[in-house]
C-alpha cells in the first residue's frame, strides 16, 4: 500500500512539474525582421512560420520549400526576387527564387 501511495506522489510531481514547465517556455522578446502579414514567398500557402531568438525568421511553404532571412536587407531581397518572379508571369516562386540564389553564388 506505501509502495502504490508512493507511486502517486512521484507521478504528481512529475505531472505538475511538466505543466510548470510547459508554461515558462521561452519566447522571444526581440525580432529583428518584420516580415509583414502579407508577406508570402512561397507561391503556395504558408505551413508555418518559425521565430528564433537571434531574430531569424524561417517561412516553411506547403510546397515543401523554407526561406529564412535573418535581417531587413535580407527580407527585402526576398521580397524584391518575389516581385521580379511575379512580373516575369512566374507563378511557382520555388523555381524562380532558387534560381535566382543559384546565379548569385556563381
Amino acid at each position: 500500500m506505501k509502495l502504490i501511495s508512493t507511486q502517486i506522489i512521484i507521478l504528481s510531481f512529475f505531472l505538475l512539474a511538466g505543466c510548470v514547465t510547459e508554461s515558462v517556455r521561452v519566447v522571444p522578446k526581440k525580432v529583428s525582421v518584420n516580415a509583414g502579414i502579407d508577406f508570402n514567398p512561397c507561391g503556395s500557402e504558408v505551413k508555418g512560420y518559425q521565430f528564433s531568438q537571434q531574430g531569424m525568421i524561417t517561412i516553411s511553404c506547403v510546397n515543401g520549400m523554407v526561406y529564412s532571412v535573418r535581417n531587413q536587407q535580407e527580407l527585402k531581397k526576398l521580397k524584391e526576387d518575389v516581385i521580379k518572379c511575379q512580373e516575369n508571369g512566374i507563378n511557382d516562386y520555388s523555381v524562380c527564387l532558387t534560381v535566382k540564389r543559384n546565379k548569385v553564388k556563381d
